[in-house]
């Protein structure tokens, strides 16, 4: 079995996969499973670390199943309450490892997965009121801030089902998009490794009288199982038969400070040793102090031209460099989905960051110079 950082091919045919399968094999028991973790609950600033687990002879997990749950509250003034899509913002670095192998190690994970979540639909956003995502007032009542309105009985309703308990999906492509993952055949242990985040990006207070401060406790895995020898023996073969795993590992490069109107121009060098290289995506999001933080506020830092410089030969992606015209067509590539957002939304709401290149070819070195 290989495991590989190289983009993901492989998605629509696996998913595909593994839904024929499903109509040619009888399946015996399919079951929600929940397991306590150990410990079970973790402060901010704190690393937990999770394997998946081995489970018995043909059980398989359901792609795109496996989630992190737990019990999520607050302290602090009677009006502290959480960042919108906490879920996504709890989680600041994401490593995982296979036999002692580190196949990724994303910093600042918070910020790329918020920063996707944004290009979900309006009805997906709806429905991810488990992961945290809502509004300010169903934030308020899940927190029973002091400052809640409960004059909507529906969203009142809805808060008591979820009340403190949320979640953090478990996106990586080797448990997604490979079709069912049969732990019980490989010979080492998925094992991840998730830093959570800082009190002051996670809790929105104003006053600090009273020390402001969360707590996750109830840790616990969740996935579906499914028991079904067909299943299990068809990814134990393609498991010994060599099955590649494509997967992109998402690094984080440099993270610095623009002082507009001084700085116009921005120089920067990458050199990381890999074989290839999908892109840069650049993020940027406003300052600002504990407390305070707006987790799905990034910036559109009007830049009017981007020149990269591959291997020391210029423009070798845009002939005559990236204009602000070619900004939107970058990013709906990279998000790869037909959501809500068109151009106009998109620089309406601040989210045009910059996204360039693309290439498969071996790198040494690239620079990239942003003049706004």
């Amino acid at each position: 079995m290989n495991l590989k950082d190289t983009p993901i091919y492989s998605r629509t045919i696996w998913r595909w996969q593994f839904q024929r399968n499903l109509t040619q094999t009888e399946i015996h028991e399919k079951c929600l499973v929940r397991i306590t973790l150990n410990p079970s609950s973790i402060n901010p600033g704190e690393t937990l670390y999770v394997n998946i687990p081995k489970l018995a002879e043909g059980i398989v997990i359901v792609p795109n199943s496996v989630v992190l749950v737990f019990n999520l509250s607050v302290a602090g003034h009677a009006n502290n309450i959480l960042v919108n899509n906490v879920g996504r913002n709890l989680v600041t670095s994401f490593k995982v490892k296979f036999g002692g192998e580190i196949l990724q190690d994303t910093q600042r994970y918070d910020l790329l997965q918020t920063y996707n979540d944004l290009f979900l639909t309006k009805e997906e956003r709806e429905d991810r009121l488990k992961q945290g995502i809502s509004s300010v007032n169903m934030r308020k009542i899940r927190t029973n801030a002091g400052d809640k309105v409960t004059t909507d009985a529906g969203e009142v309703a809805l808060a008591a089902v979820h009340n403190t308990k949320y979640r953090i999906p478990w996106d990586h492509p080797i448990l997604n998009d490979h079709g069912v993952f049969y732990p019980k055949a490989l010979p080492n242990h998925l094992l991840f490794e998730l830093t959570f985040a800082p009190v002051k990006d996670i809790v929105i207070y104003s006053d600090e009288t009273k020390p402001p401060n969360y707590t996750t406790t109830n840790l616990e895995l969740e996935y579906q199982a499914i028991s079904s020898d067909y299943l299990a023996e068809q990814a134990r073969a393609s498991y010994q038969s060599g099955k590649e795993f494509f997967y992109e590992n998402i690094l984080l490069h440099k993270t610095f400070t623009i002082f507009k109107p001084n700085e116009s121009v921005i120089n920067e060098h990458v050199n990381i040793p890999r074989r290839s290289m999908t892109g840069i995506l650049c993020l940027f999001t406003e300052a600002h102090t504990a407390g305070t933080r707006d987790s799905e506020k990034f910036m559109n830092p009007n830049i009017k031209s981007i020149s990269v410089n591959i291997d020391g030969i210029p423009n070798l992606l845009f002939s005559k460099g990236m204009e602000p015209s070619d900004a939107w067509d970058s990013i709906k590539k990279r998000m790869g989905k037909e959501g809500w957002l068109n151009e106009k939304k998109i620089i309406s709401t601040q989210l045009i960051n910059m996204l360039c290149g693309l290439t498969y070819e071996p790198i040494q070195t690239m620079e990239f110079m942003e003049e706004g």
